[in-house]
């Protein structure tokens, strides 16, 4: 072990530049000493070689720190000083990752990394004990190995739930978490689109499958959805090929929006609405008889994002449900229709920096 200190005399206050000259060359064995004992993988020596550096500061005066930053925290975690790495007020002063890199800092980031790789790293961790400070180091120590930001804050959101001490959890999401994206909690939607109906059971003998155009406009607030669409659709009379069915309407809904930090949204609804179903002749003679009703709509919507830009989204959206036809007075039959839609939507959304959600995250 170092005996360094033994070379240096006490100095006055009055330091020479031959006094300097040799504290830097004491300080360079120190780290020359702690680089061999990581590559060795002599931990237990770090501990012991700090204490020198305590006992080399008292007799010279000496008071630039010896380790840097990041170093600091690594060499606590090999010394298995877990009480230090998750406390962060200890750590506060070390995280940032200094601008002198040697073979001290190489080795040190190079001996993470190895334990991390081999499963060795997952084994110092289980062994503290406490599940909130495990969790802290956890994320430290993927900080010290340059994991990217997406990955920490993935990490962050990932043991919120077992970061039960808010000091630890204040502290990495202040300094580590940061998530930005597009709020498809709140946006405006518009779209246009086509759409083909199949009449559900004895309603198939009286008229054919369908096709018709469908307008859209939408408001999503957090987990809600409010609409409203103007629709129309085609239908043949089966063995009347000279007539046929035209409907048309407008409906308003409601139904459910998840907040998603993606562009992939599935929502189900249901709505109601007025229909004006007309008899129509192809030929000249038009529409022969109206008949307006109301009309109810269950479906799910579900929009893929293609294009993002920071104003809006462009999706495809597929739509299916049920909805009813009235056509009672028409051809004295009334029933369902199952429809599917393909639109193309556009989405109002904001690109903006989110704020954690403390009490969400822990309820996970």
């Amino acid at each position: 072990m170092l005996v360094l200190l033994l070379t240096l005399a006490p100095v006055s206050n009055a330091t020479t530049y031959a006094d300097e000259v040799d504290r830097s060359r004491v300080v360079l064995e120190f780290r020359n000493a702690a680089t061999k004992a990581v590559e060795d993988h002599r931990f237990n020596d770090l501990a012991q070689i700090e204490k020198d550096i305590m006992a080399f500061r008292d007799s010279s005066g000496y008071g630039k720190p010896v380790f840097r930053d990041v170093e600091v925290i690594m060499m606590k975690f090999l010394e298995r000083d877990f009480a230090f790495v998750a406390n962060p007020d200890s750590i506060a002063a070390y995280l940032s990752n200094s601008l002198f890199v040697d073979k001290l800092y190489s080795e040190l980031l190079k001996c993470i990394k190895e334990m991390n790789a081999a499963g060795k790293l997952e084994e110092e961790l289980l062994k503290i004990e406490n599940a909130s400070d495990r969790a802290f180091v956890r994320v430290i120590m993927a900080r010290l190995m340059n994991v990217d930001q997406n990955q920490l804050t993935e990490m962050i959101d990932r043991l919120a739930k077992d970061l039960d001490k808010d000091e630890q959890l204040k502290f990495l999401v202040h300094r580590f978490w940061k998530k930005e994206g597009y709020d498809y909690g709140n946006y405006t939607s518009y779209s246009v689109g086509f759409q083909f109906n199949v009449p559900i059971g004895s309603f198939w003998n009286d008229i054919d499958c369908g096709k018709g155009a469908i307008i859209d406009v939408g408001i999503v607030y957090k987990l809600f959805m409010f609409g409203m669409q103007v629709f129309g659709a085609f239908h043949d009379i089966p063995n009347q090929d000279s007539y046929e069915i035209v409907s048309g309407g407008l409906e308003f809904y409601l139904g459910a929006a998840p907040n998603v930090s993606t562009g992939m949204i599935l929502k189900p609804y249901a709505g109601f609405g007025v229909q004006m179903a007309s008899l129509s002749d192809k030929g000249e003679s038009g529409t022969i008889k109206d008949q307006a009703t109301v009309m109810i709509d269950v479906g799910i919507a579900y929009d893929f994002t293609v294009l993002e830009n920071l104003s809006s989204s462009y999706a495809i959206r597929l739509r299916t449900g049920i909805k009813s036809l009235l056509i009672d007075d028409l051809l004295e039959s009334s029933g369902f229709v199952f429809y599917a839609n393909i639109e193309i939507a556009k989405l109002q959304v904001k690109y903006k920096k989110f704020e954690f959600d403390y009490a969400k995250a822990r309820d996970k």
